[in-house]
């Protein structure tokens, strides 16, 4: 039914993509209006509280219970920003309790406000599982937290790992390995030239992984022209 309803889409209508990875779901070739932030949009990298964060929808497709289990193993404080259902939850609370993790669910914030706390972090996660879904896809997150100056600890999927290509400060761990996420993020959170040299190179991704405004506008005003 998805592919009968995208077949029609691109009979009636006019398709933009967010990222690359979509194209496969298409015969034809469509814009690509790539999901970064906007200009102006990120506060400036912060110094390191210690903790891990992770930002986005809590579910455990997307890796809610290995980030426990990982801070758990590097002893570290934390924070999962982003809707999470009541029984996710409720297991991550009693998996943070048995553990012994320092861990705070923060619930959804405006976007200003939850980078605000991103940049406090030491470590950004992206734990997501191998699934289709996410296979192909790169996650918005992994260029927030690299344009915010913090290391990133991300699943080795294709999406991920093509879509960040030739940037540095990614550690890539297999899908569902808590102790291979635990384990870089030891090996660099408390890496301060890292970090040092992320905060500059932050500026410069800002310039060029932003939201393509410019472009949306000239696409929609060619619509309505």
């Amino acid at each position: 039914m998805a592919e009968r309803l995208l077949d029609a889409a691109e009979r009636f209508c006019s398709i933009t993509l967010a990222e690359p990875g979509y194209r496969r779901l298409f015969d034809r070739d469509h814009p690509v209006f790539p999901n970064y932030p906007a200009s102006g949009g990120l506060p400036d990298p912060a110094p390191s509280d210690g903790s891990v964060v992770y930002v986005g929808d809590v579910t455990e497709a997307r890796g809610a219970l290995d980030m426990v289990e990982a801070a758990a193993t590097s002893s570290r404080p934390l924070t999962v920003i982003g809707r999470c259902p009541g029984d996710i939850a409720e297991q991550m609370q009693a998996l943070a309790a048995d553990r012994g993790v320092d861990l705070t669910l923060s619930g959804w914030l405006p976007h200003r406000k939850a980078m605000e706390r991103v940049a406090t972090a030491a470590i950004g996660l992206s734990l997501l599982h191998d699934l289709p879904n996410y296979r192909h896809s790169m996650p918005t997150k992994l260029v927030e937290y690299l344009q915010l100056g913090i290391p990133v600890v991300a699943s080795d999927l294709p999406g991920s790992r093509d879509g960040t290509a030739g940037l540095s400060g990614i550690t890539f761990v297999p899908p569902r390995d808590p102790a291979a996420a635990a384990a870089a993020i030891d090996a660099t959170a408390d890496d301060d030239a890292l970090r040092a040299d992320l905060a500059v190179a932050a500026a410069g991704l800002r310039q060029e992984l932003v939201w393509p405004a410019a472009e949306v506008r000239a696409f929609y005003r060619e619509l309505l022209d």
